[in-house]
């Protein structure tokens, strides 16, 4: 998954496609997450938030219901203000650069 991951935000840097790189990163976040890694899940969900609001890409019912669910487990592996504090970092990222970053990040997997 990670490969196949890192290969879509490779392409994603290259094409420069606003909208599948937010989703990119929502998967980034997801994999992160799952490894264990939530502090870097948390930046890059921040980051995610913010360019879907940017890009006026809202989120689907069942996508609120997914992120809802993901800021509480994050909440409970990092405490709720850390949680908050790295995802408020995040979104100060533009998106260009957390794709960047994730790349970074999968790489380092």
């Amino acid at each position: 998954a990670r490969a196949h991951l890192l290969e879509c935000i490779r392409l994603v840097e290259q094409v420069g496609v606003a909208r599948e790189g937010i989703f990119a990163l929502e998967a980034t976040v997801e994999l992160l997450v799952t490894l264990g890694r939530h502090a870097e899940g948390a930046r890059l969900d921040g980051a995610a938030r913010a360019a879907r609001q940017t890009f006026g890409t809202p989120c689907m019912r069942y996508e609120e219901r997914e992120a809802a669910s993901l800021f509480v487990r994050l909440a409970e592996r990092l405490g709720e203000a850390n949680a908050e504090r790295l995802r408020a970092a995040g979104a100060e990222l533009t998106l260009t650069l957390a794709i960047s970053e994730a790349g970074q990040m999968l790489a380092g997997t």
